[in-house]
């Protein structure tokens, strides 16, 4: 066990961290005026063609609300196709349209370019070890019931 400055420090860390990776969310999105939330929203569906907007709010731990307003603005940009389900024709279904795709495989590039210049410094030790203090830290978190 760490002692409580050190824990503190760590904290500090994670704080920075965070704020680097707010940072490169929104030099990542702004360009396509999407927020990190909605952009995940968007990855899914195109990895997930025929979606539900049910299972796309579940599988992204995306407000049922939220993800509603931004189906809606998919649509109405013209990135995001709803059609009805033909198994269920109470239920419509998500994919991409082609200007979707295009905007996935823009800020792919981008979160790619980004990616090189942040981890151009690391070596796969840095990552195993990154990899394995933070399972740790999630390991003890659900633990005791703090995720």
């Amino acid at each position: 066990m760490i002692s409580k400055s050190k824990a503190s420090d760590l904290l500090d860390l994670f704080s920075t961290l965070q704020r680097a990776r707010g940072w490169t969310d929104k030099r990542l999105f702004l360009s396509l005026d999407l927020s990190p939330a909605k952009a995940r929203l968007l990855e899914y569906i195109a990895s997930h063609d025929g979606t539900s907007q049910t299972e796309l709010a579940r599988a992204t731990d995306t407000d049922k609300a939220l993800t509603g307003r931004s189906v809606e603005a998919f649509v109405a940009s013209g990135w995001v196709q709803r059609n009805r389900s033909k198994e269920d024709a109470r239920a419509y279904i998500l994919s991409l349209s082609p200007s979707g795709h295009k905007v996935v495989l823009r800020f792919g590039s981008v979160r790619n370019e980004i990616l090189e210049r942040v981890t151009k410094s690391l070596d796969s030790r840095d990552v195993d070890d990154f990899r394995r203090i933070v399972n740790k830290l999630l390991a003890t978190m659900k633990d005791h019931g703090t995720l």
